[in-house]
């Protein structure tokens, strides 16, 4: 019963600070609803009886791609006062085309994947497993991955400090 209640709650604040996150005027404040929206699909996660996967939501999209869209707003002047262009009347016609190839790609894939019971976990043997995938046959990938995001940083502070 309280999961339930955790779960609508968590929910409930996902979809609305993704909702804000693309209806705010300020730059600023629709990053801050981004990470909010982030944080409560971390915690649908650890509903879910996956923490690992909770935790790298949090590590790597919070702490790093929402800290560095934060750093890119602060750097770049003016951006996080700068309104974003609204229309002032909303077109229906690209939410009706998102449904309409949503469906024609989600309905094959329905009955591709076995249904689980909601009470499984993660075997505590498999977490050492994806840590030693992770840093014997994806660490090259890791690795490019961090130089790639440390560029960008060093890329976006010295275009900053051009001005």
């Amino acid at each position: 019963m309280i999961s339930t209640i955790f779960f609508y709650s968590l929910a409930a604040i996902a979809v609305v600070s993704a909702l804000l996150t693309v209806t705010l005027k300020n730059m600023f404040r629709a990053v801050s609803a981004f990470a909010l929206m982030l944080l409560s699909i971390s915690g649908l996660f650890l509903l879910l009886n996956a923490p690992f996967v909770a935790f790298m939501q949090v590590l790597i999209y919070v702490g790093a791609v929402v800290i560095l869209t934060i750093f890119a707003v602060m750097l770049i002047p003016d951006l996080g006062d700068l309104p974003l262009d609204h229309k002032k009347s909303p077109s229906f016609i690209p939410v009706i085309l998102l449904i309409f190839f949503f469906a024609i790609i989600i309905s094959p894939l329905l009955n591709q994947f076995p249904k689980s019971s909601p009470g499984t976990t993660l075997i505590a043997n498999e977490l050492p497993k994806i840590a030693e995938l992770f840093f014997e046959q994806y660490l090259f990938p890791f690795e490019i991955t961090s130089v790639l995001l440390l560029s960008a940083l060093i890329g976006a502070t010295i275009l900053a400090k051009k001005d």
